[in-house]
């Protein structure tokens, strides 16, 4: 009887929301998608890092690591967040913060009053062959070759995605963490926190046999291994040759080279937050919240955002971006969507243990698993 409720529960969730398009994780993708022998990891993308060049730049580097964001000029506002985030909990800090931009951004006070350093950069020429939707642009693939442009910068980059929200941690300490032979660190994506002997359906598509799944939202890159194994070309060159396989864009080209070749960081660092994981963020701890799904804070229709989540982006709005505060005004409070929490923590109560074995893997935030 129990069972017959939750899976009651589980179509609720699924009708609770418009059909959410995912870029982590492929339990969604149709079953039927024919296999391909494994793609060579060994050839790279002509021009390797020299296909983006930079335009222009704002100011030089001024230490010899960054955090690393990349947006055009409609995702501004939202990497304008993200960096006035990390300027609040880090006002002393001794890293740079770098904002990648593939077309030109206008002017805002937050450029300046954040210290960031912004690069107007190429597209690379071959971007015309990437596999690109309505949600991502072939701009989702620069953090691919961002190390490479900026070798002679930084010697560890932190990419962060531009829909997280940071709410604790040294980031500093964390791009100096070590990840051993690696060349960069990463967390485990959703799709195999329950099930880590899960084959990513991307994975599958390209004929590959499983192996720990990365999820490219934020990535600890080391920037002589990353250029020395020409990860990001070979990513690329992955990328163009196999677009109709490329499900997850930029994810999949990155867990298709590096194929489990990489450490991995404690879940609190890229806390994938999702109807699916909300209610375990309390057992974690994040540092980071990652909201993975189409349906963000500032957009989302469904109404799990906590309040104090979408407080913390109402302020920012409202002080700087009116427009996108109007927007979150007319959104349903949590409230209002009282069956979906219900099928909520019903799923999560079948879930329970598989979550929580994955919080008890990592004994502290610096735990991590070469």
């Amino acid at each position: 009887m129990c069972w017959r409720l939750i899976d009651s529960c589980r179509r609720i969730i699924s009708k609770s929301a418009k059909p959410q398009p995912r870029k982590d994780h492929g339990r969604d993708q149709n079953r039927d998608t024919p296999s391909l022998p494994p793609p060579p990891i060994g050839q790279a993308w002509p021009n390797g890092g020299r296909a983006v060049k930079i335009l222009s730049q704002t100011a030089p580097a001024r230490f010899d690591k960054s955090v690393v964001l990349i947006a055009d000029a409609r995702y501004l506002p939202f990497a304008l967040f993200t960096a006035d985030m990390i300027d609040s909990h880090h006002p002393a800090r001794d890293f740079d913060i770098c904002l990648i931009t593939p077309g030109p951004i206008p002017d805002h006070p937050l450029i300046v009053r954040t210290g960031l350093r912004v690069l107007s950069v190429t597209m690379p020429e071959a971007s015309e062959q990437l596999h690109t939707d309505d949600r991502f642009s072939a701009a989702a693939y620069l953090r691919l070759l961002v190390p490479p442009l900026l070798a002679e910068d930084y010697r560890r980059l932190l990419y962060m995605d531009g829909d997280m929200l940071l709410l604790r941690g040294d980031l500093s300490a964390l791009l100096e963490a070590d990840i051993g032979p690696h060349p960069l660190g990463a967390v485990r994506d959703d799709c195999q926190l329950r099930k880590p002997d899960r084959l990513p359906k991307d994975m599958a598509a390209l004929g590959l046999e499983h192996f720990r799944y990365l999820n490219s939202g934020l990535l600890l890159i080391d920037v002589a291994r990353y250029v020395e194994g020409e990860i990001g070309p070979r990513a690329m060159a992955l990328a163009t040759q196999n677009a109709a396989q490329m499900k997850y864009h930029d994810q999949t080209a990155l867990n298709g080279v590096l194929r489990g070749g990489w450490a991995e960081l404690p879940l609190v660092w890229n806390f994938q937050f999702c109807q699916k994981t909300l209610y375990f963020a309390v057992h974690f701890n994040p540092a980071i919240l990652h909201f993975i799904t189409s349906e963000k804070p500032w957009s989302g229709g469904h109404g799990i955002y906590p309040h104090w989540i979408l407080a913390r982006y109402r302020r920012f709005f409202r002080a700087h971006f009116p427009e996108i505060y109007q927007q979150m005004q007319a959104l349903p409070a949590p409230e209002a969507r009282v069956k979906t929490h219900v099928a909520v923590l019903l799923h999560h109560a079948a879930n329970f243990g598989k979550f929580i074995r994955n919080a008890r893997r990592f004994k502290d935030d610096w735990d991590i698993k070469p």
